[in-house]
């Protein structure tokens, strides 16, 4: 009931084809459509995975940033716990910083007929990274930067030597990193 009453205001709005309110219509119609074909091709070859990792020094010293702002962070919590005394932090990171690089595709297909029953079609792909021009010269479009995993943690303080205190810098470690226990060493700090 609902779909031709649907059908029905489509019809009518169609209905006259020669009246300058159908044509505006038509065209904004058309407006649309063409803006929802752009959006959809946007959204699926806009920043495709293109990883590339940089090894451990990374030119800009974002690893080594990364790695010491962890720490620092880590031990300001850890500190605070207390019981856990003065405190020192070791991060270890699995792997570089990678960066996603955006890319733009370009796909056809050419089709061409070999008498009334061979068809022969072809698709030709191609894909190239987006270059930006900079000051440094020309570079690809960074779509997205991801930092590196941490490989495991270790914690040295003067509170290690109490089982709760350990176990509540334990909790809190791997909670703040999202990892698991098995990569978190605490030692007692010597006196």
């Amino acid at each position: 009931m609902i779909e031709t009453e649907a059908v029905e205001k489509i019809r009518a709005f169609f209905k006259d084809p020669k009246s300058k309110d159908t044509r505006v219509r038509l065209i904004a119609a058309a407006g649309i459509i063409a803006m929802l074909l752009l959006l959809l091709s946007d959204c699926s070859g806009g920043c495709e995975k293109k990883e590339v990792s940089a090894g451990a020094s990374v030119g800009d010293g974002s690893y080594d940033a990364y790695s010491r702002q962890l720490e620092e962070r880590l031990e300001a919590i850890v500190s605070s716990i207390d019981g856990a005394g003065k405190t020192e932090i070791m991060v270890t990171l699995q792997n570089g910083v990678r960066y996603i690089y955006a890319s733009a595709d370009k796909t056809s297909i050419d089709t061409s007929e070999k008498g009334e029953e061979s068809r022969e079609s072809r698709e030709n792909t191609e894909n190239s990274y987006i270059i930006m021009e900079t000051d440094n010269g020309e570079e690809a479009l960074v779509c997205t930067q991801l930092m590196p995993s941490v490989e495991g943690v270790v914690i040295v303080c003067e509170g290690a030597g109490d089982p709760q205190v350990a176990e509540q810098i334990r909790a809190a470690v791997t909670t703040a990193l999202g990892i698991s226990p098995n990569r978190v060493c605490i030692a007692l700090m010597k006196e």
